[in-house]
């Protein structure tokens, strides 16, 4: 893979440089403007664009280093300048990093949340509002707490497993129990 990219701006039909960017040929005439900020969609749709490679087969560390010295030069609108850039440059990520990271995500198990989207059973709505605001008792020191959230901020145990452990949905592994 090509590890060269090229250093761009587009410009208004006057000539008013108005982003400055880093990336491929392609990213840079790339007419996707779901790709860009919103800004830069309403001056294009406004104005139109032309592009202007200004440097190419750059390393991508010297092409960070020549954004952010444009973008610098320029300025953003929002600090008086000409550019709808909203960051100081330097800090896209590289195509290679991209296609790395999209390849280690090939075989990763996505998290599956089954109740996404959907509602409780009455019954299980009951069960929970049986054991909300139940005393809890540690069996070791014979400390009552007010509630499952007290005793876990107490025992420093994550909330939900030591709810797991009270209601019985996990082994409890805890001398804690509701009264």
């Amino acid at each position: 893979m090509d590890n060269k990219v090229c250093i761009y701006r587009h410009l208004k039909p006057n000539g008013e440089v108005f982003y400055i960017g880093i990336g491929s040929i392609k990213r840079a005439t790339s007419c996707y403007t779901n790709s860009r900020n919103k800004l830069w969609n309403r001056i294009a749709s406004k104005y139109g664009y032309e592009v202007d490679i200004l440097k190419r087969d750059l390393e991508w560390d010297d092409a960070c280093e020549l954004e952010k010295i444009l973008i610098s030069y320029y300025g953003k609108i929002k600090d008086g300048g000409t550019l709808c850039n909203f960051l100081d440059g330097g800090n896209g990520i590289p195509r290679q990093s991209i296609e790395k990271m999209r390849q280690s995500k090939i075989g990763v198990k996505q998290v599956f949340n089954p109740m996404k989207g959907k509602k409780h059973k009455p019954s299980t709505i009951e069960k929970m509002k049986s054991v909300r605001g139940k005393l809890v008792l540690c069996l070791e020191t014979g400390i009552y707490y007010k509630s499952c959230k007290e005793a876990a901020e107490a025992m420093d145990i994550p909330l939900k497993r030591l709810n797991n452990y009270l209601s019985g949905h996990r082994t409890n592994k805890t001398t804690l129990v509701y009264v």
